[in-house]
């Protein structure tokens, strides 16, 4: 773990970029397993089971990167995103997942994950390279600010994971590539993914052979396949102004929060919407504009309290308080503890 991280979260929080929560929530058990106090992980970095376990909820990205930021620092295991990675099932997945089950092959499968992978999170998109007798399963991150190691691992990790219940544990990779140097030596990761694996690659991949696109599938179904198809083309017709929706105003308050332009006027004209519409789109949604940017504030506060310098003055001026007293009593009622008393708890356990 690097000392710049906590700056790329910052930066993160203005992205609209998401996670579905019900992949986040798929973790959880098997970081409980490796000996991790979830409910403290959770609280670490301001996560609500309930918001988890709300169907269709999307988590901002920045916090799930915290998250296992977070756990690899409470485990003292550098390769714990690979571990929770493994415990994902197609249920993970939500509608990708139940696609890709249903389909005939293992090649269908992939097309499915192709296809829908932005349901899942907005972290990054796959393509299928043919190389000779064998295929990469290449996976490049988005242009985001930031994507961390641990995050790359645990998708890839995830794709192993799911090919393997799929192919009922026949379909085994060539081996794993990563872009970035290994933490821990080639051993200590080919032991947890079961394949060798490579670091500092010009990519990064799960390679295997060709003839594992054709293998069928135990529980082919092409009426299910068809049906979650249409669930999946809608939800991706509809992602930025339902699935997302919420992040996706997150961030224009974020980008909008030191100038003063949090009003509905403000977002809807960022996101590109009339004002009608972003209104209509709220209450279909059951999400209050009050809310979101409570949730921004807060998000921001904590963020700078803990991983910066700042002046209380001058957060208070970032998040778009007239006055430092203002964002106290904010800062109160969101946390029940004051903003010095919040940052004095937060480095005496910083790492």
């Amino acid at each position: 773990m690097t000392e710049s991280w906590p700056q790329r979260l910052l930066a993160l929080v203005a992205s609209p970029a998401g996670i579905a929560a019900s992949y986040v929530e798929s973790l959880l058990p098997a970081a409980g397993e490796r000996g991790l106090d979830v409910d403290a992980l959770l609280r670490a970095v301001d996560i609500q089971a309930e918001q988890l376990a709300l169907p269709g909820y999307r988590l901002p990205l920045f916090k799930a990167f915290a998250l296992l930021l977070q756990a690899e620092r409470l485990a003292g295991d550098a390769l714990i995103g690979m571990r929770l990675g493994l415990a994902v099932r197609p249920r993970s997945f939500q509608v990708l997942g139940y696609s890709a089950m249903s389909c005939a092959t293992l090649g269908e499968a992939i097309t499915r994950l192709q296809r829908f992978e932005q349901l899942v999170w907005d972290i990054g998109e796959t393509r299928l390279e043919e190389e000779g007798e064998f295929v990469a399963l290449a996976w490049r991150p988005r242009a985001l600010p930031w994507v961390p190691r641990q995050a790359v691992e645990m998708a890839l990790a995830g794709w192993l994971a799911f090919g393997r219940w799929l192919s009922e544990e026949r379909a085994q990779p060539e081996r794993v590539e990563f872009r970035h140097p290994l933490e821990a030596g080639k051993e200590a990761y080919a032991d947890v993914l079961g394949c060798p694996v490579q670091g500092g690659c010009a990519r990064h991949a799960v390679v295997f052979h060709k003839a594992l696109l054709q293998m069928p599938l135990r529980d082919a179904d092409p009426h299910l396949r068809a049906l979650m198809d249409a669930q999946g083309d809608a939800c991706l017709a509809a992602y930025r102004l339902d699935a997302n929706l919420a992040n996706e105003i997150r961030a224009a308050l974020c980008t909008g929060l030191a100038q003063g332009q949090v009003g509905l006027d403000d977002v809807a004209r960022r996101l590109g919407l009339s004002t009608r519409l972003l209104r209509r789109r709220l209450g279909e949604s059951a999400l209050a504009l009050p809310t979101l940017l409570d949730e921004v504030r807060k998000d921001l506060a904590q963020l700078y309290l803990q991983h910066t310098d700042f002046a209380l003055l001058e957060i208070a001026y970032l998040l778009g308080f007239a006055e430092q007293s203002s964002f106290s009593r904010a800062f109160r009622r969101w946390t029940g503890t004051a903003p010095t008393d919040f940052r004095r708890q937060k480095c005496a356990v910083a790492p």
